[in-house]
């Protein structure tokens, strides 16, 4: 397949399409992480489906706290490890079903050959039938008051494998996004105590990608917005991304389409007033992010999920090419690494999270 054009990426993030590099990267230096990231939305934008296999819990206070020096500097990561798997629906913009469960080293398993990765009773991997291929997802999670969600996805390719993967450098984060763009069915169950059920289906447009980072990330990051949707006849993912070590700012809009990933070099302009959350991240309401002929608008930004060290976001976005202007939803995100390096926010969350095993509702 064609490939996307060769401009310069930033040291500290480095994008690429692959499903061959989808595969986990094994056993790594204490304080690694990889995650593998599925979302889709309804035709109508009404529902969001996230699903996130992680092999070490970036966002996890344990984690940070195993990554703390007794000296207080940050990090000096141990060997502990904390796999967990995440999932949640929204239904007009309202959480349906939320669940983040995390588990033990020994729960988890994934291959270094192909892309397969299994948390707990939790699992994807990669499939060719006949009139097709991509992802099976299997995923069983506790919720709250005594509750199971058992969901089913066929997360079958429409763009991806679109670029080979880039030369390897320390202190990197990796960018797979394997594929951009996706046709995507599936069934969640949630079983009550009594076992009775309740039913959903879902058919949608869905989007993959699967992030390794060599070094953990607030050492690295300043912060990162990223964000894609699936326009008629494109998908579009746009991201800035500033580098503490570097001092560099890289701001880029990818367009995804007909088999090939193109690449602009884009201005990032933060508009209107900014919103704070319950955990106090400022975001931005509107973005305009535009560039060699291109633009997209980020525009109405309600927030999904989030934490007190990162932020995902359904907004309405328009994008806009020559004479051409489409409009779409889209999901949005943002990590302020600030807060994981917070010794006081560590701890307390700490305590937190050790009352209950796991976030649900």
């Amino acid at each position: 397949m064609s490939t996307a054009s060769s401009k310069k990426q930033s040291s500290g993030l480095r994008y690429f399409s692959s499903l061959a590099r989808d595969t986990w990267g094994g056993n790594k230096s204490p304080g690694d992480y990889e995650w593998w990231y599925f979302d889709a939305l309804s035709d109508d934008g009404s529902e969001v489906v996230l699903i996130t296999f992680l092999d070490n819990y970036l966002n996890s206070p344990i984690y940070n706290q195993n990554c703390e020096d007794v000296s207080g500097e940050f990090p000096v990561p141990d060997t502990t490890s904390v796999p967990a798997v995440a999932f949640a629906y929204f239904k007009d913009g309202t959480p349906v079903y939320h669940a983040v469960a995390p588990y033990d080293t020994e729960e988890f398993e994934a291959s270094t050959e192909d892309p397969y990765c299994r948390i707990g009773t939790s699992s994807f991997e990669h499939r060719s039938v006949a009139y097709g291929s991509g992802y099976a997802i299997t995923i069983a999670v506790p919720l709250s008051r005594g509750r199971r969600l058992r969901a089913t996805f066929e997360w079958l390719s429409i763009e991806s494998d679109l670029m080979p993967h880039v030369a390897s450098t320390p202190k990197t984060q990796f960018w797979n996004l394997v594929a951009p763009r996706s046709d995507v069915s599936g069934r969640i169950t949630v079983i009550d105590k009594r076992g009775r059920r309740t039913k959903h289906k879902f058919r949608g447009t869905g989007y993959h990608d699967h992030n390794l980072y060599t070094k953990q990330s607030p050492l690295k990051i300043e912060d990162w917005f990223w964000g894609r949707a699936h326009f008629p006849l494109a998908t579009a993912i746009y991201y800035r991304y500033r580098d503490i070590e570097t001092d560099h700012t890289d701001c880029k809009l990818l367009l995804v389409r007909d088999g090939r990933i193109d690449s602009f070099d884009t201005r990032f302009k933060i508009e209107g007033d900014e919103k704070r959350t319950r955990f106090g991240i400022r975001y931005p309401n509107n973005l305009t992010i535009s560039g060699d002929g291109v633009e997209l608008r980020v525009r109405k930004s309600s927030v999904l999920d989030s934490t007190m060290s990162y932020l995902r976001l359904l907004s309405e976005m328009s994008l806009r090419e020559d004479d051409r202007s489409d409009h779409s939803f889209g999901i949005s995100e943002y990590l302020p690494a600030a807060p994981l390096k917070n010794s006081l926010i560590n701890r307390l969350l700490v305590h937190w999270h050790r009352r209950g095993d796991r976030i649900t509702s």
